[in-house]
């Protein structure tokens, strides 16, 4: 059994942790700044970071599965709802929209920090 999978004997904080994909946050964090830094206009800035997000969160249950070992069906939805999560605090490429402001990315992550170990228990 994989060190992240989710098991009835992990703690509360055990959980929050594991359900944090690290390397898709990071990955993420790395590519907005890559972006960020170069001359490309608006737009196209938008267009590169909404692809990169999306295709992050399309390998993310690829690589849970098959590099973290994780079996469950539940802690590898649960990864990636926590990324998305994740890449709406972070900003990016919400912050071109209209009606996105920072508090809701804040009432997001902290709503979903509380709930997400309490969803997925095995």
């Amino acid at each position: 059994m994989s060190e992240r999978a989710i098991t009835e004997a992990s703690s509360y904080t055990d959980r929050i942790l594991k359900l944090v994909p690290a390397e898709f946050v990071a990955a993420y964090l790395a590519i907005h700044n890559a972006i960020a830094s170069t001359e490309m206009d608006e737009g196209r800035q938008f267009e590169v970071s909404l692809a990169s997000s999306l295709l992050l969160l399309a390998i993310l249950p690829f690589y849970s599965y098959r590099i973290l070992g994780i079996r469950s069906k539940r802690q590898n939805i649960a990864a990636a709802i926590s990324f998305m999560i994740w890449v709406i605090s972070l900003g990016g490429v919400l912050e071109s929209f209209a009606w996105y402001l920072p508090v809701y990315s804040t009432i997001a992550i902290i709503i979903w920090t509380l709930a997400a170990p309490l969803l997925v228990t095995r």
